[in-house]
């Protein structure tokens, strides 16, 4: 959970966005918007370092290293998994 002691942002949402986030506030999933969407920011921001790596494996096991011929379909593997 995210503490809400940071500094307020103002962000724009379409009305169908929001009554999913309203929704799921008071279906309990989060104590309040702030809440939620500081969670999602989170999330995003968590998948894209994992994206960063897998990229960086990527990169270095195709260069070559090590002579692993599978270590290449793991890496792409990993990718997919990150990405879904």
């Amino acid at each position: 959970m995210y503490l809400m002691s940071g500094r307020p942002v103002t962000i724009r949402l379409d009305d169908e966005l929001l009554e999913a986030l309203d929704a799921g506030v008071a279906a309990g999933r989060a104590a309040n918007r702030s809440v939620a969407i500081a969670e999602a920011v989170g999330l995003w921001l968590a998948a894209g370092r994992e994206q960063e790596i897998v990229e960086s494996y990527r990169r270095r096991y195709q260069d070559g290293e090590p002579d692993t011929p599978d270590l290449a379909e793991l890496v792409d593997e990993a990718a997919q998994s990150v990405g879904e």
